[in-house]
């Protein structure tokens, strides 16, 4: 029984375990020092998804057009990537903020 529960518990602490990054592109970087931090951004969300340690995959379009048209932004000021590993599953988004 008690190996069980062992067994058990490593299976959930294995499944639930993951890393999760956000980082700003090498590329097209801008002068943030322009950018008014101050006013209310919209903020669009592009993801690709990647399975079986990227072996299958992308599954999405993380570009940065998609992502600023699924929250209607016309301006795009920032642009960060977050990338999400868990032990199957990885996913890598596009997060624009604008206007």
């Amino acid at each position: 029984m008690n190996k069980i529960l062992v067994v058990a518990l490593l299976a959930l602490s294995l499944a639930t375990s993951g890393c999760i990054s956000t980082i700003t592109p090498h590329a097209n970087i801008s002068d943030i020092n322009e950018v008014d931090m101050t006013s209310n951004f919209k903020e669009g969300e592009s993801c690709a998804w990647w399975l079986f340690f990227n072996l299958l995959g992308p599954f999405g379009d993380m570009s940065v057009v998609k992502a600023a048209q699924s929250a209607g932004i016309r301006e795009v000021e920032i642009v960060d990537n977050r990338i999400e590993s868990y032990i199957i599953v990885s996913r890598i988004c596009a997060q624009v903020y604008g206007k």
